[in-house]
């Protein structure tokens, strides 16, 4: 940072003191979510807020995530691993039904052959009957054979706001006590400047600032107490995730299909390359270990640019990872692609991953 940019933060923070002082919380943060102050990191709302698209602002109070904390805390539950010492927690587990379907993080289960059980909120601790990985997001659906649990909702990723109040929880020592805290959303699932991606995996995810060290699986919430995501233990995968995921192995018969298309992208806009004229596009790119055999058939080069997934365009309510995974048939899809000035269609006949 230069002299003048150390100046500017200095005002800054001396106005957001001032503003608190005599206008109350609800400035001093609004004036945290600027993109340079949230870059620098030199704020963090003393008092969580959300807004929405209509830029309008409501301060959660402690009432507000206390309600949220007591109508999610009975769903959540520790993934126990059975040791000559005891038992030992490895990892955090989200009840998704209520006939003892759970999902947590593969990163929650390091331990090959090992013995797991779930610890429920009560302190009641069972066995687990099944482990089903999705290979699109590295989820694992866990069931058991509780019963009478509660089911989790999920919150509405499109409606998430930046600086919107988010808490962690996980269960802590004692029967329905958990351990939680509380942060915010730094970064939405739409922002992907510059990110790549794989057409195999779903991995959208949320940002968040101020919720510390996290477990793998651990549960985030925002102030209504639905379930904002999961941490996988590099990001916290968003809702939608979980609800595909949750969806697949509904649908399939206690397993999970994904689909394979074999071909990384980044999403590029219109003033990126003129042919874009509106929405969003896919950068062809080539993964590390090669092309997989379906966009090799499909002809798929790196540099073709993807406008189209069947008859849907790219935009913020149809990200391309949901247009992807919305099909577990595995029939042929349609790409309309640039390569160069010459527009064409691709068609691209994915294969099947079932676990």
């Amino acid at each position: 940072m230069t002299k003048k940019h150390y100046l500017f933060a200095l005002c800054v923070v001396i106005i957001a003191v001032f503003a608190d002082a005599v206008f109350g919380r609800i400035l001093a943060a609004r004036i945290s979510t600027l993109p340079l102050i949230r870059r620098w990191n030199l704020l963090s709302p003393q008092a969580p807020i959300v807004i929405n698209t209509r830029e309008q602002v409501r301060v959660s109070t402690a009432e507000d995530i206390q309600n949220g904390i007591n109508s999610v805390k009975n769903k959540v539950a520790s993934i126990l691993v059975s040791g000559k010492d005891g038992y030992s927690q490895t990892g955090t587990a989200l009840e998704l039904t209520g006939d003892g379907i759970f999902m947590s993080v593969q990163s929650a289960f390091p331990q090959s052959g090992a013995v797991y059980k779930i610890k429920l909120a009560s302190g009641q601790i069972v066995p687990i009957t099944q482990l089903v990985l999705d290979p699109a997001t590295e989820l694992v659906i866990v069931k058991t054979d509780a019963s009478g649990t509660s089911s989790a909702s999920f919150a509405e990723v499109a409606n998430l706001s930046p600086a919107e109040t988010i808490f962690s929880i996980q269960n802590g020592n004692l029967p329905y006590t958990p351990a939680v805290s509380v942060g915010i959303i730094s970064r939405l699932p739409n922002d992907r400047e510059r990110q790549s991606f794989s057409a195999d995996k779903y991995t959208s995810s949320v940002g968040t600032s101020g919720l510390g060290a996290l477990t793998p699986g651990q549960i985030v919430c925002d102030a209504n107490g639905d379930v904002v995501g999961l941490w996988d233990g590099a990001r916290v995968l968003d809702a939608n995730v979980l609800a595909s995921a949750l969806a697949s192995y509904l649908q399939n018969k206690q397993s999970i299909v994904r689909l394979q298309f074999g071909f990384d992208y980044r999403m590029v806009l219109p003033n990126e390359n003129d042919v874009i004229k509106n929405g969003f596009a896919l950068l062809v790119e080539e993964p590390e270990k090669g092309f997989l055999e379906p966009a090799k058939k499909a002809g798929l080069v790196a540099g073709d640019i993807i406008t189209k997934i069947g008859d849907q365009g790219i935009d913020a309510s149809h990200f391309p990872e949901q247009l992807f995974m919305s099909s577990s048939s595995g029939a042929p899809v349609s790409l309309s692609v640039f390569r160069g000035k010459n527009l064409i269609t691709i068609t691209i006949t994915p294969s099947k991953d079932t676990q």
